[in-house]
């Protein structure tokens, strides 16, 4: 074989290495868009960014899950859509009963540092009937902008 024949094949190779390489980072992205840190609850929320107004996804996750009649750690955090976590400055939860009657405001605290998912903010909320609690939680970004999510809770009997 040639030596240009050769360096022909090896340019190939290398080619077709890296096709590969980038097909499975498109891959992996593409999967985990829509899915950061796997969270129990997500929702879509848009907030203003440095480009214009900018999609964010909600992550919520329960303690326990599913939710039971009772006292629950609920978790809340902010990510971009490809899952770079936004700090909060607020985050306020509010559980509605099945029919419709709000229980009090909880303001959530922010986990401490070293604890996953990053940039989350926590708090205790009861639900104390089974049924499908609406749960609004009311963010504040550090652009001084709150945005309400509701979040539709199945509770067990």
């Amino acid at each position: 074989m040639s030596k240009s024949a050769a360096a022909s094949r090896r340019r190939v190779t290398l080619l077709l290495a890296v096709g590969a390489v980038l097909v499975f980072a498109v891959g992996v992205a593409w999967m985990s868009l829509g899915h950061a840190n796997d969270p129990a609850y997500q929702q879509r929320m848009s907030m203003p960014g440095m480009s214009g107004e900018e999609e964010y996804l909600v992550n919520l996750w329960t303690d326990p899950y599913p939710l039971e009649p009772g006292r629950a750690r609920v978790t809340v955090q902010v990510t971009s859509i490809i899952g770079s976590p936004v700090t909060l400055d607020a985050a306020r939860l509010t559980p509605i009963r099945p029919d419709g009657t709000a229980l009090a405001t909880v303001p959530a605290a922010p986990l401490p540092d070293g604890n996953e998912p990053r940039a989350a903010m926590t708090a205790v909320a009861e639900f104390d009937q089974p049924g499908t609690w609406t749960l609004v939680a009311t963010l504040t970004a550090g652009n001084g902008i709150e945005r309400e999510v509701r979040f539709a809770l199945p509770v067990s009997g």
